[in-house]
């Protein structure tokens, strides 16, 4: 166990590059899937997200697939039916600079942005409302991250460091969603109290520029 736990404090937090921020939709909703990619064209053409934002990927034919993508370089960001629900996964491909809580902070507010533009989008016509209050953290490397308590137990408190600054508090709480090893290691963070994007968004401009 002490080797173990050695392993992990040493490579996993520091070498974690490749994971994913989801958040879902409040509530079912009726829309055109395929309003989602006229919608990410237009983001390319005024590059609405940072990074540069490159293609759109339709996955919608897919069973239980990636619905509509948006390609860029570091990232991709897709938008997928999610039970009755939409939910909306920020993907991060490549490195990028600074700890693990600040990666996934960052990544936190690319997600939460992408968010925003979609609920202020006309052509949705205010039908899709994200709950920023949960999100999910899921790890996109099973060799460096298997889904395992060990791997949780090591990503816990950085995880815990991240969603106190998008939260900008400790009023959360973490779950580990489970252990099957087919299954990507997920945790889902909730905040006690509901917030809305443009709080978290702020609470995070404010901790990267603190």
């Amino acid at each position: 166990m002490i080797a173990l736990a050695q392993q992990t404090e040493d490579y996993v937090s520091p070498g974690l590059q490749r994971f994913c921020i989801r958040f879902t939709t409040l509530a079912s909703t009726n829309v055109d899937d395929a309003k989602f990619i006229d919608i990410f064209h237009a983001w390319i053409q005024r590059q609405a997200l940072p990074g540069i934002l490159i293609d759109v990927a339709d996955y919608r034919h897919v069973p239980d697939g990636l619905g509509v993508m948006l390609v860029s370089h570091d990232a991709n960001l897709y938008v997928a039916p999610d039970g009755n629900r939409y939910s909306l996964t920020y993907q991060r491909k490549t490195a990028q600079p600074g700890t693990l809580p600040q990666r996934i902070s960052a990544a936190a507010a690319v997600a939460l942005t992408a968010c925003q533009l979609l609920e202020r989008e006309q052509l949705l016509h205010g039908a899709l409302k994200f709950d920023p209050q949960q999100w999910a953290f899921v790890a996109n490397d099973r060799l460096l991250a298997p889904n395992d308590e060990a791997t949780f137990h090591e990503l816990r408190d950085d995880l815990a460091l991240a969603a106190a600054g998008v939260y900008g508090s400790d009023n959360f709480h973490t779950e580990y969603v489970h252990q099957d090893p087919r299954e990507r290691l997920t945790v889902n963070v909730r905040a006690a109290k509901p917030v809305d994007v443009r709080m978290l968004l702020e609470n995070i401009r404010k901790q990267q520029h603190g």
